[in-house]
């Protein structure tokens, strides 16, 4: 959808940085566990990989299934957190210790 809508506007924002990712892409000989470990990354916006990646020679198989791969490991502790979260009930304490409230306070520590 970045390609056919906004290519231009991206092109002219982030010059630099589609310069970059384009030749990262180009150096490497596996572009799936590339775009994989850019996914798993904190460091990159999901946002910008969204964006920028249409603009790169990358197959969209390859693509596409990097983002379900790599998007996977975040949305699962996002939904466990929330299920987690939604059992408490108002006034508990949430340091009491059963592996329940552990697990819910190490999903909120990041």
């Amino acid at each position: 959808i970045s390609y056919a809508t906004c290519r231009e506007l991206v092109l002219r924002q982030f010059p630099v940085k589609i310069a970059w990712l384009r030749k990262a892409i180009l150096e490497q000989e596996n572009v799936f566990f590339y775009l994989l470990s850019l996914r798993l990354s904190p460091l990159i916006p999901g946002w910008f990989i969204n964006i920028a990646t249409p603009l790169t020679p990358v197959p969209v198989w390859q693509f596409v299934l990097a983002t379900l791969c790599g998007s996977a490991p975040a949305n699962l502790v996002g939904v466990k957190t929330g299920a987690a979260l939604s059992q408490f009930e108002v006034g508990d304490n949430i340091l009491k210790s059963n592996s329940r409230n552990l697990v819910v306070l190490l999903l909120l520590a990041p």
